[in-house]
């Protein structure tokens, strides 16, 4: 998923506590899991689903920069190196493939999805956090969202993808205010033909979201498919 080299270790490493080098993750199906053998992980299991192993055969799982605070070390210390990040969230269909499609995720429509109706309860109690999007190609985008419903209740899973899914609608809708001229990764009149184009939005897939910072959470997307347009898709959209 992270754009640039080194950026997943350093990612994975904030997470867990420990340099990431001297983990061994095992797979278990499509799942990569990984076993605390020193004391447990924060929720008190010794074994979390650190990822899953993408199909690709579907389509590249959209390549975004992790977002890392503004400021001095300390405070990128105190918000990603030393903070608590919570482990990844994972949308899980009830035949066991991952991933919602946007539309239907912006639309409140996630029946498939295990557990949807439980209350979404992995952000420690806040009641905000933020979204961010941090596509190659754009500067970030970042929106608050309420995590609690009117009767101070965690929102459900389902609530939770739809809000996911509007704030890539907002992104998307706002894209081109975004676009940064000054990243060579893509050429910015590609970018406005790929996402004017009907099909691209029934084509994301969210996957996930990632705890990168306090207060801050990035989510996993899938572009699946292929569209009727000169060139390759771009993986940063």
């Amino acid at each position: 998923m992270f754009a640039e080299s080194g950026q997943a270790s350093t990612y994975l490493t904030a997470l867990i506590g420990v340099d990431v080098s001297s983990i061994r993750p095992h797979k278990v199906g499509n799942q990569m899991r990984v076993s605390y053998t020193q004391g447990m992980s924060q929720d008190g299991q010794s074994d979390w689903i650190l990822d899953y192993f993408p199909d690709l055969s579907l389509g590249p799982v959209i390549r975004q920069r992790l977002y890392v605070p503004t400021g001095s070390s300390e405070t990128v210390a105190r918000h990603v190196t030393n903070a608590q990040l919570r482990k990844p969230i994972f949308f899980v269909l009830r035949n066991g493939s991952l991933g919602v499609q946007l539309n239907h995720a912006s639309a409140g429509e996630t029946s498939e999805v295990v557990g949807e109706r439980e209350r979404a309860d992995f952000f420690g109690g806040l009641t905000t956090t933020n979204f961010c999007i941090n596509w190659v190609g754009h500067s970030e985008f970042r929106k608050q969202v309420e995590l609690h419903d009117s009767y101070h209740h965690p929102i459900t899973v389902s609530r939770l993808l739809q809000r996911i899914g509007r704030r890539v609608d907002d992104f998307l809708n706002d894209a081109d205010a975004y676009f940064d001229r000054n990243d060579p990764h893509w050429l910015h009149d590609t970018l406005k033909e790929w996402r004017a184009h009907p099909g691209l939005r029934p084509s994301i897939y969210i996957i996930g979201l990632l705890h990168v910072s306090r207060g801050v959470w990035e989510p996993i997307l899938q572009l699946r498919g292929v569209f009727n347009l000169p060139g390759p898709p771009p993986l940063g959209l």
